[in-house]
This record gives structure tokens, C-alpha cells and sequence, in this order.
């Protein structure tokens, strides 16, 4: 029998926290989908899923806290993926995250309720982010395409201005 299968690597490879810097990431890698979570055919392309930010308002402590905040999203929806990152600030002592649900999630229940009270939590009140903040902070984390670029070096050419390195994120 091979050392790396079996329901202990699997746990592995769903689940992975490193106390060394306070992540605590989980993700649905199974080739199967499982109650709460999205068929994987139909979540390969980004554009079918929709994702929500939020805030916690202190960090989670384990993977079993974070394992029942997912547990209440799932409510809206079968789950894609989801990851909550520690603050390590000393001012800010809270957890934030990212949830993506599948195409068909119902995130109008979820977008009316911007506070959500997690029971499982001893209600924990999670704090979704506004759309226009996860719009902004996606364009921070994404790199302009090379043919953006270069379409904007060439009409600064064609206009007589020398073309400016374009900073790279």
C-alpha cells in the first residue's frame, strides 16, 4: 500500500496549516464533489464562480473554526474553495478571507446581510466586505496583461511621448 493515500492524505491535501505563519488555507482538491461542494466541470473557468470577502473580528484559532465558518457559507451555496489568512499585525487582530462559491450560489441573501452571526462560533459576527472593496483588491493583486501594456507604450509613442516603464506588480 502507497504511504501518501488513504483518509489521512487526503485530509493533507484539503486541508494545510502552518503555524510558522499563522495560515490557515483549506481548499476542495477531491476529484469527486462532496455535499457542499460544486462539481469540478463546472468551476474550472474563474468566470463561473463568485467569491466574497470578509473579516472576522478576531483571528481563528484551528482549522475546526474554520472548517464551521465554511459550514455556514455553505447555506448560500456549494463552495469552490475558501481560505482565511491570519492578520499577523499586532494592531489588527482579526482573520480575513476569501469564499468562491459555484455560478448558481445564492449570494443575494448573502449581499442583504452584510454582518453574519456564526452560531457554531459562539456567534461570531463576520463582516462581508463591500462588492466595490473585492472589485479594488482583485485589481491590486492581478498584473496588467503584456498587450495592455504594450498598447499603451505604443500610443504614448505614436503621440510624440517616449514610452515609460510600466511598473510590474
Amino acid at each position: 500500500m502507497n504511504a501518501a493515500s488513504g483518509p489521512a492524505s487526503s485530509a493533507l491535501k484539503r486541508a494545510f496549516v502552518s503555524a510558522m505563519d499563522g495560515v490557515a488555507t483549506t481548499a476542495n482538491t477531491r476529484q469527486s464533489a462532496a455535499k457542499g461542494f460544486a462539481q469540478p466541470a463546472a468551476t474550472r473557468s474563474i468566470s463561473q464562480t463568485r467569491s466574497v470577502r470578509f473579516i472576522t473580528p478576531r483571528p481563528l484559532q484551528n482549522l475546526r473554526e474554520t472548517e464551521q465558518l465554511a459550514d455556514h457559507f455553505r447555506g448560500f451555496g456549494r463552495l469552490v474553495a475558501y481560505r482565511v489568512f491570519r492578520c499577523q499585525d499586532t494592531h489588527r487582530r482579526t482573520s480575513v478571507g476569501l469564499i468562491q462559491f459555484a455560478s448558481d450560489a445564492k449570494l443575494d441573501e448573502l449581499d442583504s446581510l452584510p454582518i453574519q452571526k456564526i452560531p457554531a462560533l459562539d456567534d461570531m459576527e463576520v463582516r462581508i466586505l463591500p462588492t466595490e472593496y473585492q472589485s479594488f483588491t482583485r485589481s491590486l493583486n492581478r498584473r496588467p496583461s503584456l498587450s495592455t501594456r504594450t498598447h499603451a507604450n505604443a500610443s504614448e509613442a505614436s503621440e510624440g511621448v517616449a514610452p515609460e516603464n510600466t511598473p510590474v506588480a
